[in-house]
């Protein structure tokens, strides 16, 4: 504001000394006029009247020169001081160009790192779920590997402790419970994905549950399964040992033509009810044994197919770390 003022007030003395100097030169000439004629009047010299026209001529462009002089000077002063307020004015919005070129690039380069802060935050993040789930993963597995051999039937003879087996279920389902965790509800999910799809692990949180889900539900069964399972193996076990004895053989005769008297060996009776009973409940004793096999191995199996689908998982969600993706 007191720069525009100070501005304001030179341009009106301008103006001022440009009226003075006119006024000025008006008087001259009006006052160099009265002095010729007065003069004129009084002179006994014998000169002419065109001599003093031609002399009052001189002065009166003398001083219009001088005049024209004093306001092409003052004129001058205001043009240039104009072309200063231009130049004022062009470096002042040059200053202010500068100035908004150079915040939007601060804000630009706050705006960048603040996403390279926050990128690098959720790789961090990223990472370090990752290890937790492996982790818990590795700690799941090793309490149903547990779980496994100490109700596997490698010594089906062999007393298993009650109690330990229960702390073995209970631990398993713990491990499962802290698994489970790591895999939480999706949102906006169009349909599920595959376990074994590589393109991605949006979808797969629904089955990596269920199937950890199911893998405890077959915990919860194993010792049940091989309590009776072993319950029924000792009482058919019993059964053919009782038999076994019981069971008739008859001779078998050998022709030797070498020789006048036959040879025999023994065999068991295949007609006989007790060889009929014994091999029933050997088949039977077998039935119970395979599908209990069958279990194991199907559990095995469910436990194998956890391990690879967690991790394809973490090499997905690895991936996305380093790249810095959403």
């Amino acid at each position: 504001m007191a720069e525009n003022e100070a501005k304001e007030t030179k341009e009106f003395n301008a103006r001022k000394w440009i009226i003075w100097t006119i006024i000025i030169s008006v008087i001259i000439v009006v006052g160099t006029a009265i002095f010729l004629v007065v003069t004129y009047s009084k002179d006994n010299s014998g000169r002419s009247l065109i001599e003093y026209i031609e002399q009052g001529i001189v002065i009166l462009l003398a001083v219009a020169g001088g005049c024209s002089s004093i306001i092409s000077m003052i004129n001058g002063k205001k043009n240039n001081e104009e072309q200063q307020k231009r130049e004022d004015a062009l470096r002042k919005e040059q200053c202010e160009r500068e100035d908004r070129l150079l915040q939007q690039q601060k804000d630009f380069e706050e705006k960048w790192n603040q996403k390279k802060i926050d990128a690098d935050l959720k790789a961090r993040a990223r990472i370090e779920w990752i290890q937790r789930v492996r982790e818990a993963t590795s700690s799941f597995y090793s309490s149903c590997n547990d779980l496994l051999k100490a109700t596997s039937l490698v010594k089906e003879n062999d007393e298993i402790d009650t109690n330990y087996i229960k702390e073995l279920v209970l631990n398993a389902r713990q491990m499962g419970a802290i698994l489970i965790l790591y895999f939480g509800p999706e949102a906006n999910i169009d349909k599920e994905r595959e376990l074994d799809a590589t393109d991605s692990n949006k979808g797969k949180n629904n089955k990596m549950v269920a199937l950890i889900e199911s893998i405890l539900n077959s915990n919860e069964n194993m010792k049940k399964n091989h309590d009776e399972t072993n319950n029924k193996l000792k009482y058919y076990e019993r059964k053919m040992d009782d038999l076994l004895p019981k069971i008739p053989y008859i001779d078998i005769e050998i022709p030797n033509p070498d020789e006048d008297m036959p040879s025999y060996y023994m065999e068991e009776d295949t007609a006989s009810e007790e060889y009929i009973e014994y091999t029933n409940i050997e088949k039977r004793y077998n039935s119970i044994l395979n599908s209990f096999s069958e279990k194991y191995n199907n559990q095995n199996d469910r436990l194998r197919k956890l391990i690879d689908a967690i991790r394809l998982y973490l090499k997905i969600e690895w991936d996305r770390a380093k790249n810095n993706e959403d």
